[in-house]
């Protein structure tokens, strides 16, 4: 009996370093292993290299994250550091958030992919040109609105008959917060809380959200243009789906990974958000190298290992990319407080999928 009891603590401690020695290394999308180390002294050399103030990432491998990092300055002026709670802008990266954030209320039968928007709500900004009584929610999350990205000279405008083509666009997802909000007896400043309810909740998110609170504010990586640190004059207090979100990279892999189970979403739901809905042609797609496709709130591309999805994102002082091949439950996040250090999203991608 004395050596059986014995043997159980030897067991556990076997068990615990069999653990240690499967996370002591990443394996890339080609199957080739990363040591820590080295992932270290690559994420070093990009902070360095592309003279990046604070930075944080993290790697997921089957579906489970095995690697994070929170380095350098979160605020030139103040010297503070990033850390696990610094909190960053997601920018455009928000997009794919919001559209699972939608997919919910399509299940909950809140509002139709398919119904046109001004059914719900009429859109003064656009009324003028009736073909705005085409737009539904599936056109704004697939960018074929014919909205431009941003209004100018505060004048919004239809390009092209909606539905027809793709063209990024930042106006249409504007419009679908203000039906949401709307349809659900919220306002911009409070749609955060219906949020949190049916994703950030469920998926167990702590810090991530599309308006600024008490603890963002105190979190936030400053954004920086060089070694200046920018204020962007924007209001941070109103649910901002195009541009808004702000978390850092724990708890945005964790929505990846909530994707990647089939969390919260009906499967129908989950897989009409991911599939193919708009092919690009090669004059829309020449600034995202290898994406074909776009799905509802995700650029897709085609892989000798599968589809990827993914979003960068670029805000005034703030550069951020994902990616994640849901097949293969793998994937990475990176945020930044650099203002259009867009090499980092092709470096990270190349050294992740390639192992080298």
């Amino acid at each position: 009996m004395r050596r059986q009891i014995l043997l159980i603590p030897v067991f556990l401690f076997l068990l615990f370093i069999s653990s240690f020695h499967s996370y002591a290394q990443i394996i890339s999308l080609s199957g080739k292993p990363i040591s820590k180390t080295r992932m270290d002294q690559f994420v070093q050399k990009q902070l360095d290299s592309l003279k990046i103030m604070g930075l944080s990432i993290a790697v997921i491998n089957e579906g489970k994250i095995v690697y994070h990092r929170a380095l350098g300055i979160a605020n030139v002026y103040t010297k503070d550091k990033v850390n696990d709670e610094t909190m960053f802008e997601c920018a455009s990266m928000g997009k794919s958030v919001f559209a699972f954030f939608v997919m919910r209320l399509v299940d909950k039968k809140i509002l139709s992919l398919d119904t046109p928007l001004y059914q719900y709500m009429a859109y003064p900004d656009i009324a003028y040109d009736s073909r705005y009584k085409l737009i539904t929610a599936r056109m704004v999350l697939d960018h074929t609105t014919g909205f431009p990205n941003w209004r100018e000279n505060d004048t919004l405008k239809i390009l092209f008959t909606p539905g027809t083509k793709w063209s990024y666009s930042g106006e249409g997802y504007e419009w679908l917060a203000k039906v949401i909000a709307h349809l659900t007896n919220h306002t911009r400043r409070n749609l955060d809380s219906l949020f949190r309810q049916e994703v950030t909740i469920p998926l167990q998110l702590a810090h991530t959200q599309y308006s600024i609170d008490p603890y963002i504010a105190r979190h936030l990586a400053a954004g920086h243009v060089g070694d200046t640190v920018v204020y962007e004059p924007s209001d941070k207090y109103s649910f901002g789906p195009a541009g808004g979100l702000y978390s850092n990279s724990l708890d945005f892999a964790k929505f990846l990974i909530g994707v990647m189970d089939n969390k919260v979403l009906t499967r129908a739901s989950m897989d009409e958000m991911l599939r193919v809905q708009v092919q690009l042609d090669s004059a829309a797609g020449r600034n995202q190298p290898g994406v074909t496709a776009w799905g509802l709130g995700f650029a897709i591309t085609p892989t000798p290992y599968g589809v990827d999805h993914s979003h960068g994102g670029n805000n005034w002082g703030y550069t951020g990319e994902f990616m994640m091949n849901k097949d293969k439950k793998f994937g990475f996040v990176v945020l930044t407080n650099t203002d259009q250090v867009n090499a980092i999203k092709q470096n990270v991608l190349n050294f992740l999928v390639n192992g080298e």
